[in-house]
């Protein structure tokens, strides 16, 4: 295994671990807390993205404190909605931060939000039209923000170290999904693996991997405002960086918790004994010197016993799929060759 990989295998296990770093937390959160130096709220027209994110980071420490709460108390529930909000708090605030006309666009958008919140007033007859129209037109043009994907893609173009667009998609996107929109996801929470409906929902992420986005977010934020402010900003990198590598996405733990459902104990010694053959013959001479539809055949077919074991798929499905993996590890195979054309030795077998 390469370095990658064991670095990958580590923080797996890292995170099915509690998170003990009490005493960095709180130093963590007393310097980030150093970093919003803005007593009072400026006037509009000198409100500059920095302002907004200085707010924004007192947000995400906040949703921090919330989420531990929330997971303290045992509310799935809340703690990843609070996780989540911590996220999109610290993107945006990173967003206000670099991008030049992010202010007039947030001041446009709280016109509107505004005109949103009065629409009811209107509805029910306790204030007319025209004069929602005045009050609006004395706070400007409304006007929207931006959605939370055009952020993450813009930070990327100037921040691509902190892969905002990876973020957005891993967690943002399945948590909202899991756990605030009412939607076929969310709803099937209630029906179990025997297909019986309860009232206490499945919970489709882990508090530990909540509460490390939630960390995280606070490092990322931080760690902008820092070097924005001229200040090191290493340990809010390190911070932010050591939690969001443990944390696992809902999709991965509603994976696993579907694979755990589908697989029986008596299949597993025969599923790795199957793997472990696979992985001997790929790395041997004898897979570079087959054949390439024998070598196909070989692998194709260990992939479809396992997958068969694993999973129930339909053909349409289960094709493409047993066609990628296939490809994939003899793409691997043809890397492993040296420049000189031939294949190294295989690694010692595993015991």
């Amino acid at each position: 295994m390469n370095a990658e990989g064991s670095r990958s295998l580590l923080n797996m296990v890292r995170g099915l671990l509690p998170a003990a770093d009490v005493l960095r937390r709180r130093r963590v959160r007393a310097d980030a807390r150093k970093l919003v130096v803005l007593e009072r709220w400026p006037e509009d027209a000198d409100t500059t993205g920095a302002d907004v994110a200085q707010v924004a980071l007192l947000r995400v420490l906040y949703l921090q404190r919330e989420t531990r709460k929330a997971a303290r108390a045992g509310l799935n529930e809340a703690t990843a909605v609070c996780a989540r909000l911590a996220l999109e708090a610290a993107l945006q605030g990173i967003y206000y931060l670099h991008q030049p006309n992010s202010v007039s666009r947030l001041k446009a958008a709280n016109v509107k939000a505004a005109e949103a919140l009065s629409k009811y007033l209107v509805d029910d007859g306790f204030i007319p039209q025209e004069l929602v129209d005045i009050a609006l037109t004395s706070l400007g043009t409304p006007g929207g923000a931006g959605n939370l994907f055009d952020m993450a893609q813009y930070i990327d173009k100037v921040r691509p170290d902190i892969k905002a667009v990876s973020l957005y998609r891993r967690y943002y996107v399945s948590s909202s999904t899991f756990f605030v929109h009412t939607n076929a996801a969310s709803m099937l929470r209630h029906v179990d693996a025997d297909d019986q409906l309860t009232g206490k929902p499945s919970f489709p992420w882990r508090r530990q991997s909540a509460l490390r986005i939630s960390d995280g977010s606070v490092g990322l934020l931080a760690a902008e405002l820092a070097r924005h402010s001229g200040v090191p900003a290493e340990q809010f990198d390190v911070y932010a960086q050591s939690h969001i590598a443990r944390a696992f996405t809902p999709m991965a733990v509603a994976v696993i918790a579907g694979f755990r459902r589908s697989v029986s104990l008596r299949a597993v010694p025969g599923m790795v004994r199957s793997i472990r053959q696979t992985r001997a013959y790929v790395q041997s001479g004898e897979a570079a010197g087959d054949q390439p539809e024998v070598r196909e055949a070989k692998v194709r077919a260990a992939f479809e016993e396992n997958l068969g074991k694993m999973v129930t798929m339909p053909p349409d499905v289960r094709d493409p799929a047993l066609d990628f993996f296939t490809e994939r590890v003899f793409t691997a195979v043809d890397q492993q060759q040296a420049p000189d054309g031939t294949v190294p030795p295989p690694e010692p077998a595993q015991t």
